[in-house]
């Protein structure tokens, strides 16, 4: 059943390849809850009518965080690579070939962190008198993979018959940590193969 169902959606998949365009941007991207900035890229395929799959990759950059403290200093430096799969339903406007499509979908998010640091450390001095501190070091490497939802509207703005402005806005729901919830802005541009 499953394997009837995969070569189902194969052949839906090659039949609207081979009778449409596909819409192929490289974008730069800004995320709120970090704060940072991507590259991607995404690839529109077109399954029925205004129905498309849209899987897409981003690169966010390096980014540094710092927390001081009389008793932690603490540094964080951490990209992200963010790959996913979204469902886009195609509103064409009047005698054009840009259009706008709501979007749901589902993203993986893998994080890799360097994080160093110290911290003083506090003890009850030899004597028996007063206490005794010490500051002490930390450091590693940290990778992370998290699940997130997506839902947004995305526009494709098309200058003449091949290429195309593409923006789009994006709410990613985390799963695991609903404080991590943001959006993400992006534009770019395309060409339609």
């Amino acid at each position: 059943m499953k394997k009837n169902t995969f070569l189902l959606f194969v052949l839906l998949c090659s039949v609207g390849i081979y009778s449409q365009n596909i819409p192929v941007s490289i974008n730069g991207n800004y995320r709120t809850e970090a704060e940072d900035f991507g590259i991607g890229a995404q690839v529109m395929i077109p399954v029925y009518k205004g129905l498309m799959l849209t899987p897409n990759v981003t690169y966010f950059f390096e980014k540094e965080y710092n927390f001081n403290s009389s008793y932690i200093n603490s540094n964080i430096k951490q990209k992200t690579l963010n790959y996913g799969l979204d469902i886009h339903y195609a509103f064409y406007l009047k005698n054009s070939r840009s259009f706008v499509s709501p979007f749901l979908g589902v993203e993986g998010m893998t994080g890799w962190s360097t994080i160093s640091g110290s911290s003083m450390s506090f003890s009850q001095s030899s004597s028996g008198i007063g206490i005794d501190s010490k500051w002490s070091s930390y450091g590693g490497d940290l990778t992370d993979t998290t699940v997130l939802g997506n839902i947004g509207v995305a526009g494709k703005w098309f200058l003449d018959d091949r290429f195309f402005i593409n923006t789009q806005v994006k709410y990613s729901l985390v799963f695991e940590d609903m404080d991590g919830n943001h959006f993400v802005f992006t534009a770019g541009i395309g060409y339609a193969f």
